[in-house]
């Protein structure tokens, strides 16, 4: 698996263009586009976004029980990278440190869901 996030680049392969996560990005296109579909929760539905963007899958890869490694090929350095775009794009704390017990899809989608509740 390559670096994420087309190695280290939050633009295009090239730099070029607007970045992945900024207003009218990557991202928002593909959760605009998926508004109802990738789950009720819009906070979820951003994080499989997001979770789908940096692992470079298709967001109905990410069935609940894909194992990251096995499955979508996510390593240490991947489900981390993961973490802090989570924390930092959805404005949660707390992820980094829950990573490393992240074994699925589900492990990330419950932890994102448990810190969203924190007030």
């Amino acid at each position: 698996m390559s670096g994420g996030l087309f190695d280290g680049l939050e633009n295009g392969e090239d730099g070029a263009g607007p970045p992945r996560n900024a207003p009218g990005g990557i991202r928002d296109e593909l959760y605009e586009d998926s508004t109802g579909r990738l789950d009720e929760d819009p906070v979820i539905a951003r994080a499989k976004v997001i979770l789908a963007d940096v692992l470079r899958c298709d967001v109905s890869g990410l069935y609940p029980d894909a194992d990251l490694a096995k499955d979508l090929g996510a390593d240490e350095k991947a489900v981390t990278h993961v973490a802090t775009l989570l924390e930092r794009e959805l404005d949660l704390d707390g992820l980094t440190e829950e990573a490393d017990f992240w074994a699925t899809v589900e492990d990330i989608l419950t932890s994102v869901r448990e810190q969203a509740l924190q007030p």
